[in-house]
């Protein structure tokens, strides 16, 4: 993770200075733990987290075509 915030900050350095990044990740159990949450918490990195699957059924399906 270090890494990955070293290169933002190289990269983005707009992005990182004004702490405007984000961390968007699936819900594993190594992702919410807490000591991954204390290490991004200083680091003022806004993890969102994945909303996972939809169920879409068939009734559910919109099809458009070209008009």
């Amino acid at each position: 993770m270090d890494r990955l915030l070293k290169r933002i900050q190289r990269v983005r350095p707009a992005a990182f200075y004004s702490r405007d990044v984000f961390l968007l990740h699936d819900n594993a159990p190594a992702h919410k733990a807490a000591s991954v949450c204390q290490f991004l918490t200083p680091k003022n990195v806004t993890t969102l987290y994945h909303p996972g699957t939809l169920q879409i059924y068939p009734s559910q399906t919109i099809f458009c075509s070209p008009s």
